[in-house]
């Protein structure tokens, strides 16, 4: 999840769900982007680039 503005009905369901981390700020993802937009990504394909903040995946 990105931080972006909402209404404040968004923020209270958002608020009441649990959550394991705060949303992420725009720069957090950002190198993934740049990693998927640079020639070294050329030669990736069929894979799944976890950004998940460090947190594990089952």
């Amino acid at each position: 999840m990105t931080w972006t503005p909402w209404s404040s009905a968004s923020r209270a369901r958002w608020a009441a769900r649990p959550s394991p981390q705060p949303p992420a700020q725009p720069a957090e993802p950002a190198p993934a982007y740049v990693y998927l937009a640079s020639q070294g990504a050329s030669f990736v394909t069929a894979e799944i680039l976890n950004a998940t903040g460090g947190t594990p995946l089952p």
